[in-house]
């Protein structure tokens, strides 16, 4: 490591700072297998590159399309230290590779977009929205989970969003939709209860479900407004699993004593509303 930081303070003596040549010899080292190398590589070009450089942001954003691991992660890294948070120049080149021909660029620039994206980011936010409808389960998937850590919380716009894709074909994409409702929306906030719960009138089961798990996500237990939005559906006219789904809502969303969960749940036994 001595000799590697003595040749990297010689080669920023005697080159030009932000020398292109010197940036690309510097990023390919980001492809070295050793991680000590690949720390080193990022140090100098720290050392080496003017802030926000877009002749090294062009070096390292193409090793977002590595096939190793290692490499990627790197790159990820080096954008991070090389660049202004929200740069529209790092984002296009980022975005970019969201189109990708290998599943594991596209996932690398979804996770790039998020780390150089400011919170509440509605272009990086769209973007990453847009590859849920991705071709690979893996992206579409990954992409839902990192909606939630580039949202503004609370944020109705990015609520919805999230909320809509607890309605998604693929189980994994809804799980991740899950996953991500508390990172968009505050506990308790009756918007998000309201989008959430419209769910549960779904004829899909499993999108139903994830309506429940998604409820008690973001609320107390015991919550009055989850609790009266749970206990209309136990009249639902039409679908008996829309009536048995509501049931299990009250048991997962209500306290076990709580007035408002124990009697519309009787009730809808007593009339045989729910079997």
């Amino acid at each position: 490591p001595a000799v590697r930081r003595h040749v990297a303070k010689t080669m920023r003596a005697i080159a030009d700072k932000d020398d292109p040549t010197v940036l690309e010899v510097v990023s390919r080292y980001l492809e070295d297998a050793r991680k000590e190398v690949r720390e080193d590589a990022l140090w100098t070009l720290q050392q080496h590159a003017k802030p926000n450089s877009h002749n090294a942001i062009d070096s390292v954003s193409v090793r977002l399309e590595h096939s190793h691991s290692e490499t990627r992660l790197a790159a990820i890294q080096g954008l991070t230290r090389l660049a202004r948070k929200g740069d529209s120049y790092v984002l296009e080149q980022i975005a970019s590779r969201l189109d990708h021909t290998t599943v594991h660029a596209r996932v690398a620039a979804l996770q790039a977009l998020v780390k150089i994206s400011p919170k509440g980011h509605a272009e990086s936010f769209n973007r990453i929205r847009g590859k849920v409808a991705d071709e690979d389960l893996e992206v579409r998937a990954f992409a839902a989970r990192k909606l939630g850590q580039i949202a503004e919380k609370g944020d109705l716009e990015s609520i919805q969003s999230v909320a809509s894709l607890l309605e998604h074909r693929d189980r994994e994409v809804r799980l991740a939709a899950v996953a991500s409702l508390p990172d968009v929306a505050p506990k308790g906030d009756r918007r998000a209860i309201q989008a959430v719960g419209a769910r549960l009138v779904n004829s899909d089961e499993g999108v139903r479900r994830a309506a429940v798990v998604g409820l008690t996500r973001i609320t107390s237990r015991g919550d009055n407004y989850a609790v009266e939005l749970c206990a209309r559906h136990l009249k639902h006219p039409d679908d008996p699993g829309v009536r048995q789904d509501a049931v299990w809502a009250l048991r997962q969303v209500g306290l076990p004593n709580q007035e408002k969960v124990v009697l519309p749940v009787a009730r809808a036994w007593s009339h045989l509303q729910v079997r």
